[in-house]
């Protein structure tokens, strides 16, 4: 029966559905607009293996694609990515800061490689290493996997069998964004 009541809770149903799925959006681009990927956001991440432990990670990752398509590279990129570990059982910090070099994502889970550029002194050998990070934006359940650092992780990961780990890791306090405007591969 429609009754102007029915029809009220059918649509406050279809808003609330339309709203609390995820907080990543994959947009449909125009047909000549470039595919674009951001990954921002900053999060306290628990770490099982350090569960005193204050971890922090901001990303400020973009990138845009002029083709789009397997084994595809962005065009350009730009960005960072920080993370500071304080050890709270030696009361020590470690820290780095990395140059993004590529973003990818599917659905509300990105891919991000950057290139160590600065870290604490007793990391040091850190820099010009990379590190690959995969983030799953899941509203206000954020997750997040990391690799440690290497020297043969390529860019956007093509080619390699190694790379970002499932993001296993939980966000205790903050937010990570995925938007992205790229359709799924047929």
């Amino acid at each position: 029966m429609n009754t102007p009541r029915s029809i009220a809770v059918v649509g406050v149903t279809v808003a609330a559905l339309g709203l609390g799925v995820s907080g990543a959006t994959a947009e449909t681009p125009k047909r000549d607009a470039p595919r674009t990927v951001d990954v921002t956001g900053t999060a306290r991440v628990f770490v099982g293996a350090y569960p005193d432990d204050d971890v922090r990670i901001t990303f400020d990752a973009h990138a845009t694609y002029k083709t789009w398509g397997p084994d595809a590279t962005p065009a350009s990129t730009r960005g960072k990515v920080r993370m500071t570990h304080h050890f709270t059982a030696q009361n020590a910090t470690l820290w780095y800061e990395a140059k993004v070099d590529c973003a990818v994502a599917g659905g509300s889970v990105a891919t991000v490689t950057a290139v160590i550029t600065a870290a604490a002194t007793p990391i040091k050998d850190w820099v010009g290493k990379r590190m690959a990070f995969t983030v799953l934006d899941n509203g206000r359940r954020d997750q997040v996997g990391n690799s440690s650092p290497h020297d043969d992780v390529p860019t956007c990961l093509g080619g390699t069998r190694k790379g970002a780990p499932a993001p296993f890791n939980l966000i205790t306090h903050g937010d990570f964004k995925v938007r992205h405007n790229l359709p799924p591969i047929q």
